[in-house]
């Protein structure tokens, strides 16, 4: 759970004045930075004056006013005041050599074991990394001598833990219960365990406001991962403030320069120290910084003022910001102090393709990602842990972050190297495209198919979920994307009811297809080939094989709200005479009079099209499309559509993602359409909204990821034009694993399709996919079904095809 990346993050800012109007705004910054649960504590002389809470644990849970944060690295002040506390009882010493307690086998021996000491450590001079994995590293080591610089060290704390623990034979989670929580009356501060209330947890989120899906159970740790409210925090800081029962030597010590920063900026024990600000006052702060989470307190201890903010959000810092400000009179000084570079940085204009060639992921040794993606004339930095930020050049391979102390530098093109006070703190590789490619994949697979999204029926909030994912994904990339309004008429038939020799049945056991313009007096069976010869008679439909085994999926969702994918037999072409379908099981109980009352509840909806654009080098313009929706949840059963078709749009995000690098020749429009299990609403309104555009080729992509697909390697259907491309494209397949069919001999087919849209406007379309499988429209078609290996190569396949496209 521990990263280092923008260190500058877990410290921030702050000195306190009356006015509380700003509280207002903060349901508005929460929104533009994507963080869902906000709190804030407001001190004044030396006492909690207001606690507010802003927002949700996680969607659908708001959260209470005594919520539960992970504060991550503001953990650390909490382990200091309780070592000065054992110091002030005569139970601990600041200057003796811990190796009398501890010695990490990993530095046994060390000639710099002497010097190591817990004013060392607490003022952050332990020559020690952040975390020994730091930059693929396994063990531990002094980087320099023990008190000679400053370097943000958790090792350092997690190696005082050692030893306290040595020392008094109790864990640190007691210590602190004993010396520290309940005698401050800290009663709501733990770390994590079994009896936890997680129903007043924070979970943590990323910078577009999406769930992390991690465990929540973390270690006791000196430096990390306290679990605690704001009023608790609130307490911690009066008591800091008010010297914590220290003597008068020993609170000079906490509060007074250990090591200096920068100017007006130093470490003391436990704090971080903020100078220079007006009436000769100071600061002490702290922030947390980790997955999910953004953390801040600052405490005037001459005032007796103070502010925390607690976050459950990657982007939370900016929230922080923006409460320090507000809430405090010195707030903007002392964040000019703490975020001052000591160099000047002057933005630049660099060609576009300098830029390009530095976006991409970035894997660090505990395996989380850093994202680049190009942003204008900058570039847009986000991931796991990491705030969503854009950065702007100083040089073509150098960017700084406007009022931060923060660069990144691509020394060559597999390496990124991260700055933040002039010092570089991590070095990360950039992840192989093959890598990258499969890890994404799979993470758009979870992200599009999972039960969040509850099987993306068009128009449903699951739908508008995956929606979201899909626009974000590709303005992450680099790709601009919006969402195109879809409006169909919902002709929603719920409640009807069919009375065949006085039994009556309710709308599961049939669907009205046809509402007509006719009232009948009787109703008639059609079978196929049956020509209608009484002009004053409804007509009864039997179920085909394929729509008696899809009764309670495919028919039910679709021919229920008046959307026929699939052409009834025996449908007649008069629009004024009513039809009905009859389940299979209904069919076999035809007999006697029928009588019918219809109930029909139209409604206007609105369903979205998610739509991207890749420039290219000519005019010519390709459509790459997936349809996102499917059947969505009947009952409580949620069908996943894994196959059907997130496979085809985390295939077409896959290519957006290269796109955004390497270009191709013709103009790429990447459409993820919605409706197409409702009778391809959403390709047919994005076809008819073209105008006198003009597309050269529409390429679908449908159903490619099965583990059980009926073809091995890929189909193409469509246009004859396109089969030596596709057979070209094609060259990570054996030659017998790509199968090409002429539009004319598989026109049934494709008319079932997003692609036909475009048939019926004589644009060409190529269907990709690799043919039927036994789940499709079952609950079975999940994540499990993917064959992850396959869907990477129909990827590499689908990119190479838009290029060769002419």
């Amino acid at each position: 759970m521990r990263i280092t990346f923008l260190l500058l993050f877990a410290a921030l800012h702050a000195t306190a004045q009356t006015d509380t109007t700003f509280l207002k705004s903060v349901p508005g910054w929460m929104a533009d930075n994507h963080v869902p649960c906000v709190g804030i504590g407001l001190i004044d002389h030396d006492t909690i004056r207001l606690l507010r809470t802003f927002g949700d644990l996680r969607q659908g849970r708001p959260a209470p006013a005594n919520t539960l944060f992970n504060i991550a690295s503001q953990t650390k002040p909490v382990t200091a005041m309780l070592t000065l506390r054992l110091v002030q009882a005569g139970l601990w010493n600041l200057d003796e050599p811990l190796m009398h307690y501890w010695i990490d086998p990993d530095i046994a021996g060390d000639s710099n074991l002497p010097r190591l000491t817990t004013r060392i450590v607490l003022s952050h001079q332990t020559g020690f990394p952040n975390w020994r994995t730091d930059n693929g590293g396994q063990k531990l080591r002094f980087t320099f001598q023990p008190g000679t610089r400053f370097r943000y060290s958790g090792e350092g704390f997690e190696y005082l833990r050692r030893a306290l623990e040595h020392k008094f034979h109790q864990s640190l989670e007691v210590l602190m219960e004993n010396y520290l929580f309940r005698p401050l009356g800290m009663n709501d501060t733990h770390y994590w365990s079994s009896r936890l209330d997680t129903g007043r947890f924070a979970w943590w989120h990323d910078g577009q406001g999406r769930p992390y899906d991690v465990s929540i159970q973390t270690p006791v740790n000196a430096a990390d991962d306290l679990i605690t409210t704001v009023a608790d925090y609130c307490k911690l800081g009066i008591a800091a403030m008010k010297g914590l029962g220290l003597s008068d030597t020993l609170f000079q010590d906490m509060t007074h320069p250990q090591v200096k920063i920068k100017e007006n900026y130093f470490r003391g024990l436990g704090w971080g120290l903020v100078g220079g600000l007006p009436g000769d006052e100071y600061a002490l702060e702290h922030g947390g910084s980790d997955v999910g989470v953004r953390t801040m307190a600052v405490f005037l201890p001459k005032s007796g003022t103070g502010v925390v903010v607690m976050t459950n959000g990657d982007n939370g810092l900016f929230i922080s910001d923006q409460v320090i400000k507000a809430a405090l009179a010195s707030g903007t000084q002392l964040l000019a102090i703490m975020n001052k570079s000591a160099v000047s940085h002057v933005r630049v204009v660099v060609p576009d393709s300098a830029i390009q060639a530095h976006v991409g992921a970035y894997i660090q040794s505990n395996g989380k990602v850093i994202n680049i993606a190009r942003e204008g004339n900058a570039i847009k930095v986000s991931g796991d842990g990491a705030p969503t930020a854009v950065l702007y050049p100083e040089s073509a391979n150098r960017f700084f972050m406007d009022g931060y102390d923060v660069q990144l530098e691509f020394p060559n093109d597999t390496t990124l190297v991260i700055y933040e006070g002039g010092k570089a703190v991590m070095t990360i590789p950039r992840r192989k495209e093959a890598e990258q490619g499969r890890s994404d994949l799979e993470k758009d697979m979870t992200a599009l198919a999972s039960d969040d999204t509850e099987g993306r029926f068009t128009a449903s909030s699951g739908y508008l979920k995956a929606a979201r994912y899909v626009m974000d994904e590709l303005r992450q990339a680099g790709i601009p994307a919006r969402l195109q309004p879809v409006p169909f008429v919902w002709d929603d038939y719920t409640g009807s009811r069919l009375t065949v020799g006085g039994i009556t049945y309710a709308d599961t056991s049939f669907v009205v297809i046809q509402r007509g313009r006719l009232r009948p007096t009787h109703w008639i069976l059609q079978k196929p080939g049956d020509t209608a010869t009484d002009k004053t008679a409804g007509i009864i439909l039997l179920p085909n094989a394929g729509q008696a085994a899809d009764w309670a999926t495919t028919v039910l969702r679709q021919y229920r709200f008046g959307y026929m994918h699939y052409r009834p037999d025996g449908m007649p072409a008069a629009n004024g005479v009513p039809v009905i379908l009859v389940s299979p099981t209904l069919a076999g109980h035809l007999g006697g009079p029928v009588t019918a009352a219809i109930t029909w509840k139209p409604e206007n909806r609105t369903g979205y099209n998610v739509l991207g654009y890749c420039q290219g080098k000519t005019d010519r313009k390709i459509v790459l499309s997936a349809h996102l929706d499917h059947i969505g949840r009947i009952g409580n059963t949620i069908y996943n559509g894994a196959n059907d078709d997130a496979s085809g749009c985390a295939a077409v995000l896959g290519v957006a993602r290269r796109l955004a690098t390497q270009s191709a020749d013709a103009a790429v429009v990447l459409a993820f359409f919605c409706g197409e299990e409702l009778n391809l609403k959403g390709s047919s309104w994005f076809v008819s909204q073209l105008g006198d555009t003009a597309v050269q080729l529409n390429i679908n992509v449908e159903q490619v990821g099965s583990r059980h697909r009926s073809v091995k390697g890929v189909w193409a259907l469509g246009a004859t034009a396109y089969k030596n491309a596709f057979l070209t494209a094609g060259s990570m397949f054996d030659n017998g694993d790509l199968q090409f069919s002429a539009e004319d001999s598989v026109r049934d087919i494709l008319a079932n399709t997003d692609g036909y849209s475009f048939m019926q406007r004589r644009i060409p379309s190529l269907l990709i996919g690799s043919g039927g499988f036994d789940e499709h429209h079952t609950p079975q078609d999940t994540i499990d079904l993917i064959d992850f290996g396959h869907l990477q190569k129909v990827t590499d396949l689908l990119y190479e095809l838009v290029r060769r496209a002419e």
